[in-house]
């Protein structure tokens, strides 16, 4: 299956959609599948095309490039991912494709609805199960949690696990709950690891170190005691479930997403009460406790399996390509050509009527309604006689 996936970032960014698209990816790469990414946003200086992990990588835009990538790579499917998806449904169409979309956030799918195409995509992938309960059930759908890689976040041995954690300073990530702890608990050290991507909020106070972004995310888990997600939302949290491969405890924000992804292996506390926050890292340093804390969120990172994920999603996607050959969707130029056949017939229509042109709001309203051609020949003479 050749797979073409419009994104508009990928790695180096090392944010959670990012990194979660690169890890479908390469694993579809690794079981044969031919895998091409054109990011559409990237920086400048990360436009170089490159081949990561077997997944080819490199820059274009949305149009006409979109045309020049299929020609090039004729895929059997599209996926799309943030705001390159409603671009790509549009061309899917036109193209004659199926379009799966990646969905990382609950605005995946509404603005999708909003725009009036979530029905003309075929595969929504949803990274948990709230957050296909967040957006519509009644889509074609298969929920796939984003692949953890263990080899690329295991803490190397030796380090010294001594901070408080929160990786991301972005204002939804909750920094100013790390800020507020520092200050009530100067006895701590705590680290900062800025985000890859908004504005990073910094504050110089004496036990805070705040760390660049890194691709080096190992040895962030192994200097980490504690990891907190104090975020206003998450849609998994998958920072908070790497720390736990590694046995490090999380204190998370009482989300129905994060007691999805995170079980029994996390503190839950509200997010704007930092008393609560500071007795969660209280009860951590009890010993017993702890041990038993990083006991859980090891067995809860354990639950994930990546290759049993990507098995499903292989199965799914063979068959819509299967379905979608000998069940082919209209292209946008035809249904461009219905639309304008069934403009002039209601033109004509309503000249035998009333012997005018309709208003331009008149032709809207029929033009887009569900009366039949034939049922209008009774209703425009109707409007005439309501008039």
């Amino acid at each position: 299956m050749k797979i073409l996936s419009f994104c508009p970032r990928y790695l180096p960014v090392l944010s959670g959609g990012e990194t979660a698209a690169h890890g479908l990816h390469r694993a579809l790469a690794a079981r044969g599948h031919r895998v091409s990414v054109v990011t559409s946003t990237q920086a400048p200086d990360r436009r170089v095309r490159r081949t990561i992990d077997g997944v080819e990588v490199f820059h274009g835009r949305i149009r006409p490039t979109h045309a020049r990538y299929v020609e090039e790579r004729r895929p059997d499917v599209l996926f799309a991912q943030f705001e390159m998806s409603i671009p790509t449904i549009r061309f899917a169409i036109e193209a004659g494709l199926p379009v799966v979309i990646l969905c990382h956030g609950p605005y995946g799918y509404t603005e999708l609805a909003e725009a009036g195409l979530a029905q003309a995509v075929d595969l929504f992938v949803f990274n948990s199960v709230f957050l296909l309960n967040a957006a519509n059930r009644n889509v074609h759908h298969v929920v796939v949690s984003p692949p953890v890689d263990r080899e690329r976040v295991k803490a190397p041995a030796g380090l010294e696990r001594r901070f408080v954690t929160l990786v991301s300073l972005f204002v939804n990530k909750g920094p100013h709950v790390l800020y507020a702890l520092a200050r009530a608990m100067p006895e701590r050290a705590f680290l900062a690891v800025k985000g890859a991507y908004g504005e990073q909020e910094i504050e110089d106070l004496p036990n805070v170190e705040i760390r660049d972004t890194t691709p080096d995310i190992r040895r962030v888990y192994g200097e980490s005691r504690v990891v907190l997600m104090p975020s206003a939302e998450e849609s998994f949290g998958l920072v908070a479930v790497e720390a736990q491969c590694n046995g490090v405890p999380v204190v998370a924000t009482d989300l129905p997403s994060l007691r999805e992804s995170l079980g029994d292996g996390a503190l839950f506390v509200p997010r704007e009460d930092v008393a609560a926050w500071a007795d969660a890292l209280r009860r951590l340093d009890d010993p017993g406790f702890y041990a038993e804390m990083s006991r859980r969120a090891k067995a809860n990172a354990d639950r994930y399996d990546t290759g049993r994920d990507v098995d499903v999603l292989v199965t799914v996607l063979e068959a819509m390509v299967r379905r979608w050959r000998w069940r082919r969707r209209p292209a946008l130029a035809r249904l461009a050509e219905e639309r304008a056949e069934r403009e002039r017939r209601i033109r004509e229509i309503f000249w035998r009527a009333f012997r005018r042109q309709p208003a331009y709001s008149e032709l809207l309203t029929l033009l887009d309604g569900s009366h039949s051609l034939r049922e209008l020949e009774h209703v425009i003479p109707r409007m005439e006689a309501c008039a």
